[in-house]
């Protein structure tokens, strides 16, 4: 079995480093120099050297990386603040990982990464909401780690106030498909309380129904302020711009897969 799932792993891996605007500019400005040193189709060339430069200025744009984020992060709606009697009980919150950085001097807080620490938070939050459901943090081992990343939010969650009795930690899923079949193998048909970046949470809401999981989705580590476009931010380019431009664009492709799976 691991050997037939590790290099579809590890192919899907290599795909999301390679899908980068930068990457797929510089591609384009090389294939359009090719063709023009070659003497080939002149406006062919030059086509391609514009879409080069073009596409990695759109991905440094504020507008255009709101526009790609906010139809992930706006499907589903945010948790109320108070809880909501039209939201069933829900027996286990889950929290899904999403990276840290080893460093023995900070709080396991402060060795997560941006998203990892909203999501952890979020779990926090409506485990007050909650208060007799088990908190489920996710996280593999990872080739240069010490301990699960799951550990590092279990961690976090007991610095925020949660009694370590309420947490159960899951290390074997190595992706976000991982992750959910080894969350439907504990929660079985119970209720859950999905949470990840909103920007994740459609392909991770669509895993879950693909297993069967009762979940509600429970969006956290938003990119995107509104729901709306600003005209001025069409006229801003800045580089977090990029990164958002990008993990978007992984998204994307993570969803295209799973449909063409069927």
């Amino acid at each position: 079995m691991i050997g037939q799932i590790e290099p579809v792993f590890l192919f899907k891996k290599l795909v999301g480093h390679f899908i980068s605007p930068v990457f797929f500019g510089i591609g384009l400005v090389i294939l359009g120099l090719w063709l023009h040193w070659r003497g080939k189709s002149v406006k062919l060339s030059r086509t391609f050297l514009a879409t080069g430069i073009l596409i990695p200025l759109l991905a440094f744009n504020s507008g255009f990386a709101d526009l790609l984020n906010r139809h992930l992060e706006y499907v589903h709606d945010a948790m109320p603040v108070q809880r909501n009697m039209a939201i069933p009980d829900l027996k286990f919150l889950v929290v899904l990982g999403g990276g840290h950085v080893e460093n023995p001097q900070l709080s396991s807080l402060t060795q997560l990464v941006n998203p990892s620490r909203s999501r952890v938070v979020e779990g926090v939050r409506l485990a007050r909401l909650y208060p007799e459901a088990t908190l489920l943090v996710c996280g593999p081992q990872g080739t240069h780690h010490s301990r699960p990343h799951a550990a590092f939010l279990a961690e976090s969650a007991i610095e925020l106030g949660v009694s370590p009795d309420r947490i159960m930690q899951l290390s074997s899923g190595r992706d976000t498909r991982g992750e959910i079949l080894e969350i439907s193998s504990v929660v079985g048909g119970q209720s859950i309380g999905l949470v990840t970046s909103a920007w994740h949470m459609p392909r991770s809401m669509a895993l879950a129904a693909e297993v069967g999981l009762n979940a509600t989705a429970c969006p956290a580590d938003y990119r995107t302020q509104s729901p709306k476009s600003t005209f001025g931010s069409w006229f801003t380019f800045y580089p977090p711009a990029y990164e958002t431009t990008s993990r978007a664009l992984r998204e994307y492709v993570g969803i295209l897969w799973l449909n063409l799976r069927g």
